[in-house]
């Protein structure tokens, strides 16, 4: 006889893995909380989460374990425990709800899996139990309803030297600008309202963050992946210890000319527009990250981890080769077509069109993951309109 779990749950094979699903997670518009949570919509992510640590894992020496803090029914541990049982020697699965560690588990067994240990915790007392030498993880994986920000301290003091920590963001109102004094308090940082580029702004103000906590502690961040789908934000970064001081702080503001478009990642904040000497439109946010946010040779370790997967569907492809292509690109801060156009007063030309004129003008030039309009280049603004006029 079923006992009362398993007459709750449904299985669903995701990647190379069987888990056991709250049943109504695949049907209903919003996935029930009750029993358990999972969320179907999140494969495309999580299929790059796989990947990346992969890709990880291959390059790492040291202890190859991962924390999976929030994981729900287990969909990344138990995926990372199966689908990179070659590389992986351990995964800690955690969630303190204990219904999702009980489906975990019999998922567990279906899988035939061994080196996988599971607990019933709250998030930072479970991270404080893997603080010491010996007991921290290779990969940290952080997954909350809501803001990552709280999690960041214990996240950071449980992650080996060298080691990746992923985390996601969906308090996407907090970080899009519709609660400033909000953002302030949870991220140290302030967003700008209504740019077409906020997503890449929010991403760096969760960087900022993230910085923040890590140059307290004595140990640096090294981003290599970000991603955005639907309602939330994510981000793969290294964490190393310090050895020396860092000159290059990469941390800093976002200025936004209202009157021009005109963007600048820039170390200080002036309220002149550097394009058309505007002192009444120029808009400030931050302090954010203003690094880079992609590592060429990470990106491209995913992208082909991504491909040997049979399960993986034709609009992901599409997506991370916009990543690879950003990744050699790396800089500045993105512009859509439709704003670019709306400024010069033209028409919309193809993407690929502006891409191969900057180009041919001698710049850098790319698509990027954040938008499907977007493209990220190294041209000044004049070039940019140039193209569109």
């Amino acid at each position: 006889m079923e006992d009362s779990i398993t007459q709750k749950t449904n299985t669903i094979t995701e990647g190379d893995t069987k888990l056991l699903v709250p049943k109504g997670s695949m049907t209903d518009e919003v996935p029930p909380r009750n029993v358990a949570f999972y969320n179907p919509k999140a494969k495309n992510n999580r299929d790059i989460s796989i990947a990346a640590y992969l890709a990880f894992l291959e390059n790492f020496e040291g202890p190859k374990t991962m924390l999976d803090v929030f994981s729900g029914i287990g969909a990344r541990g138990l995926r990372v425990a199966n689908e990179a049982d070659t590389l992986v020697s351990h995964v800690y699965v955690n969630d303190i709800n204990p219904n999702a560690i009980e489906i975990a588990k019999k998922a567990s067994v279906m899988n035939g899996l061994r080196s996988v240990s599971f607990t019933n915790n709250e998030a930072c007392r479970f991270l404080s139990n893997h603080t010491a030498r010996g007991t921290r993880g290779a990969i940290i994986d952080i997954d909350p309803f809501g803001s990552p920000a709280p999690y960041f301290d214990c996240a950071i003091r449980a992650t080996m030297h060298g080691g990746l920590l992923s985390c996601t963001a969906t308090d996407l109102q907090v970080l899009n600008g519709l609660f400033d004094d909000a953002c302030q308090n949870i991220y140290g940082g302030t967003p700008i309202r209504s740019i077409t580029y906020a997503n890449e702004v929010a991403i760096r103000l969760v960087l900022g963050c993230l910085r923040s906590v890590a140059a307290r502690l004595g140990t640096s961040i090294h981003p290599v992946l970000v991603t955005t789908e639907m309602h939330y934000y994510r981000i793969y970064s290294h964490i190393r210890v310090k050895h020396t001081k860092n000159t290059s702080e990469e941390i800093g503001y976002v200025i936004h000319c209202e009157k021009c478009g005109s963007r600048a990642l820039t170390r200080y904040k002036y309220t002149k527009c550097n394009d058309c000497d505007d002192k009444s439109h120029t808009k400030i946010a931050g302090p954010l990250w203003t690094g880079s946010l992609f590592d060429e040779s990470f990106v491209k370790d995913t992208n082909r981890h991504l491909l040997l997967k049979n399960t993986i569907n034709h609009s992901m492809i599409k997506y991370m080769d916009k990543v690879v292509k950003e990744s050699q690109v790396n800089t500045g801060l993105y512009y859509t077509v439709d704003e670019m156009a709306s400024r010069t007063k033209t028409s919309p030309p193809r993407l690929s069109h502006v891409i191969e004129q900057m180009q041919k003008n001698g710049f850098k030039a790319s698509p990027t993951s954040l938008s499907h309009t977007g493209f990220r280049t190294d041209a000044p603004l004049n070039i940019i309109k140039d193209v569109f006029g």
